[in-house]
């Protein structure tokens, strides 16, 4: 792996263990970072992250539409497992379904592919956000009612931040340069408390409490190859964007499915044990997957 790769693994665990020892030592909460990253950090983050890439209309149909695809394809089977073994697998879905494909993804697409490959994987990521605060939002409040969900979407901020940064991009508005500064901040604030959120987590884990994170792990890696490989196989994208779409489906968990999962409360242990064992383990995965993926494509 490159050194880009390595670095952006070891700022990963570096900044989840300072949220583990913020939690020991001052005893800071999951739940109200999470809270305030999903809140008040995200939007902006979500919102200049559509600004600030070039998106080239070519390059845009397979990885947005493919990711799309595998993440409807793994909820729809894990809907339709939890049928056929007559339990909820609620806890499963999100951090099952949604992977981390933008802070370790993109460094993984520009050390294999340059430039070319990072604006399809931005373009990917994008894709994830967009169904991970629609989707994933409806079914972490299947608890509640039709309009209590109905409004989680429309009065989310990230969702709005989405929906304001499509319009900003399609409409080529200008950003004035205070507002891209006060947005900055906050911004680049966003993935380091999410982190940091998640160490806070890891010192709560109860292991008796984390029965099954070991298939999730495994789902999440072996469900989203897959689903990628039948996409590549039906749609025939090219081989150079067959093995982006793998790659990039079979990222591990997403950070941000821990932290839906700690601000709408389904079970926060499981995500959180799912996102650091998937994590923890990639650096022995991915050498796997992208010899797969050489056989494949």
């Amino acid at each position: 792996m490159s050194g880009v790769l390595w670095a952006r693994l070891a700022t990963l665990a570096g900044m989840i263990l300072l949220g583990f020892l913020a939690r020991r030592r001052y005893q800071v909460g999951a739940a109200s970072l999470s809270a305030l990253s999903m809140d008040l950090l995200l939007p902006p983050f979500v919102f200049l992250s559509l600004l600030d890439v070039h998106l080239d209309p070519s390059e845009l149909l397979h990885p947005a539409f493919s990711c799309v695809v595998v993440i409807l394809a793994t909820i729809g089977f894990l809907l339709l497992l939890g049928r056929f073994l007559g339990r909820s697998l609620t806890l499963f879905i999100v951090p099952i379904a949604f992977m981390n494909s933008g802070f370790l993804a993109i460094p993984v697409a520009d050390a294999l592919g340059g430039a070319v490959w990072v604006s399809r994987a931005v373009v990917y990521d994008q894709a994830m956000n967009v169904v991970l605060f629609t989707v994933g939002l409806m079914i972490l409040g299947a608890r509640v009612s039709a309009g209590h969900r109905i409004r989680l979407l429309v009065l989310n901020p990230v969702l709005i931040s989405l929906v304001l940064g499509i319009a900003w991009k399609m409409l080529d508005l200008p950003l004035p340069i205070p507002l891209r500064t006060i947005l900055q901040m906050p911004a680049q604030a966003a993935v380091p408390v999410a982190l940091i959120a998640l160490g806070a987590a890891v010192a709560d884990l109860r292991l008796d409490r984390l029965h099954g994170v070991g298939w999730a792990v495994a789902g999440r890696f072996l469900l989203g190859g897959f689903f990628a490989y039948l996409y590549c196989a039906l749609a025939a994208p090219g081989a150079a964007v067959a093995k982006l779409i793998f790659i990039q489906s079979a990222m591990p968990s997403a950070v941000f499915s821990f932290i839906l999962a700690e601000k709408y409360d389904v079970e926060p242990d499981f995500a959180a044990g799912t996102v650091v064992v998937s994590t923890a383990i990639y650096p022995l995965v991915l050498p796997l997957l992208l010899a797969v993926a050489e056989i494949l494509f």
